[in-house]
């Protein structure tokens, strides 16, 4: 090959974008390779989509062809060979520093001299053997392309391949008595309080009322952790969160059997359609046992987020900018600061529904178990135009209760589509939520590191005509860990248990009743000091009517709530009702049950 600086001007060029490619594949995959490594195979959540494999090479190309487009010109105008090494540095400190950014612990001044040093080094051994190198880049970025479309194509389909040819293969209904459905509804991040179903001034749950005739409702049902992975998890094994691996950074193990696997192994077509990619994707450990498992979107904007620079607030910023001056303003004072829960190109309660019902139709007379979680009372709260109808304030509880009325409408053009296709009756139907949200009760706001009621209390509904009473409401407190031996009770599984009483207890007047609403968190990491979660482990014990709080410094808060509906008078030191009692329960419920070790 000829020497770079008697090569053609075009040739130059494409040279530099060769250069661009090959530096923007081998930056996605280090990155993936650092995800893999450090988090994976450490048992640790890693909040990116499975296909990152092919996402990430195509977002660090993507973004590093603008600068390549400006090299490419500078290597038409000048033959020099200082522009090769020009356009090897500076695109390979660009691609070295977004593979740095992830790592806080690292500042960004080291990062960016460490990155200069990477790209320094490799200018210099590409400036000692240019003609030798610019074959290599030629012929690496033509097969790195390759292969990431062969990947981008495969992995998607190969995925979709496998979970046709597993329900294909399922063993054939019987004509008679065909074995019950299990739908089971999440509405991430609902509380109770809010929806009118119970008792909430908006209307926020009008369709769910009108189910609500024909099934059972719990109207004191608590989660067992205050945030999403726990509580998910003790919904797919009976177990309580503390006797779970399910934690802030830890993904569920495999030391209990999930409803999914229950199922699965007993001939039913398994679908988990997935919105909260924080908590509920793959990496969660959530989808064991299911064949099709439908978590991050395949889109535009999921591709380029499978960066570190587009997981940046920079990046956020210059999305939401609306006029030059914010975009300018957000590149002079430009925040690399990176969530370690990555963003992600968010799913709406429509997208759900349409993948759940897709795959109905498509798993024939099967019978199935699928789990729906709905994402869109988490914050940002979302629901379209025609669902905000309530009076706003500066909370933000208007627009959370417009996404609890949009999720509303959503469970029901499920619930309607499943009548209409005859399968409803046969259903075992569980709409609940793994927990609530507060809105500056006790000073504050959102989930997960507390344990008020407003955050634990959650609804829970029960529809199944040939066992489930229609018009009840039961008072009782109850535990959502309960839901999985439910299921299992109400379909007859053969074989199959988990943890748990059956709730079906309360109608048919069995005198067992249900677990005990015990609800836990672990202390949480790099938390402001003002959470309750950052002082340590918690615990909480509810009935029904006492609400009994430890805290991680082990002072401790007890609540009437049936007077005092806002919980604002701490009764733990009053020698009316002793809080001894309730810390004793709790103590006794702890040594009894088994721990993970």
């Amino acid at each position: 090959m000829p020497a770079p600086t008697s090569r053609a001007p075009r040739a130059r060029a494409l040279d530099v974008l060769a250069m661009a490619v090959t530096i923007g594949i081998a930056a996605g995959w280090i990155h993936m390779a650092e995800l893999v490594v450090a988090r994976h195979l450490q048992h640790e959540l890693v909040w990116f989509s499975r296909d990152f494999v092919w996402m990430s090479p195509i977002a660090y190309t993507v973004l590093l062809v603008p600068g390549a487009l400006v090299l490419a010109v500078l290597a038409i105008l000048s033959p020099s060979p200082w522009v090769l090494r020009v356009a090897v540095f500076a695109l390979s400190w660009f691609a070295a520093f977004g593979v740095l950014l992830p790592y806080s612990q690292i500042a960004r001044i080291a990062a960016l001299v460490l990155a200069a040093g990477v790209a320094l080094q490799l200018a210099r051994v590409v400036g000692a053997g240019p003609a030798r190198w610019i074959v290599r880049f030629r012929r690496a970025a033509l097969g790195g392309s390759l292969l990431v479309m062969l990947l981008a194509l495969a992995l998607p389909r190969w995925r979709d391949f496998a979970a046709q040819r597993a329900t294909s293969s399922l063993p054939a209904p019987t004509a008679a008595a065909p074995p019950a459905n299990v739908l089971l509804i999440i509405l991430d991040t609902v509380r109770a309080a809010s929806m009118s179903l119970y008792g909430a001034a908006d209307s926020t749950t009008p369709h769910l009322e009108e189910w609500a005739r024909d099934a059972t409702v719990f109207d004191a049902a608590y989660s067992v952790a205050p945030w999403t992975l726990p509580s998910h998890a003790s919904l797919f094994t009976g177990r309580y969160a503390g006797e779970l691996t399910a934690d802030w950074k830890s993904p569920l193990d495999r030391a209990d059997s999930t409803l999914s696997e229950l199922f699965g192994v007993r001939g039913y077509a398994t679908g988990g359609f997935m919105a909260n990619m924080h908590y509920t994707a793959w990496d969660s450990g959530l989808g064991r046992g299911f064949v099709t498992y439908l978590d991050y979107r395949r889109s535009w904007l999921q591709l380029i987020r499978s960066s570190a620079w587009t997981q940046t607030t920079l990046f956020d910023q210059l999305r939401a900018a609306t006029s030059l001056g914010e975009a300018a303003s957000a590149i002079l004072h430009p925040d690399l600061s990176i969530d370690i829960k990555h963003s992600f190109n968010r799913k709406t309660a429509r997208e759900v529904t349409q993948q759940f019902l897709s795959w109905h139709a498509g798993i024939g007379q099967h019978p199935f178990f699928a789990v729906l979680n709905y994402f869109d009372a988490h914050q940002p709260y979302h629901a379209p135009p025609e669902f905000q109808r309530f009076a706003n304030d500066s909370s933000g509880r208007a627009r959370y209760h417009a996404a609890i009325a949009y999720l509303d409408a959503s469970v029901d053009s499920v619930l309607r589509e499943l009548r209409r296709r005859g399968a409803l009756d046969n259903t075992v139907v569980v709409v609940t939520s793994d927990h609530g949200e507060l809105f500056d009760e006790h000073g504050l706001s959102g989930h997960a590191h507390d344990l008020y009621r407003n955050v634990l209390h959650v609804p829970l509904l029960l529809r199944f005509p040939p066992s489930v009473p229609a018009g009840i409401r039961v008072s009782a407190a109850v535990s959502l860990r309960d839901v999985p031996a439910t299921i299992l009770g109400l379909t007859a599984l053969a074989g199959a248990s988990v943890p748990g009483r059956s709730l079906s207890t309360f109608w048919t007047n069995a005198a067992v009743g249900g677990s005990p609403a015990l609800a836990e968190v672990t202390k949480a990491p790099n938390v402001d000091n003002t959470y309750p979660t950052s002082k340590g482990p918690m615990k909480a014990l509810l009935d029904d009517s006492t609400h009994y709080i430890r805290n991680g410094d082990n002072t401790e808060e007890l609540y009437r709530f049936r007077d005092d509906t806002s919980e604002a008078s701490n009764l733990a030191a009053s020698s009316n009702i002793p809080a001894a009692l309730m810390r004793a329960r709790v103590d006794s419920i702890l040594g009894s049950r088994r721990r993970h070790q």
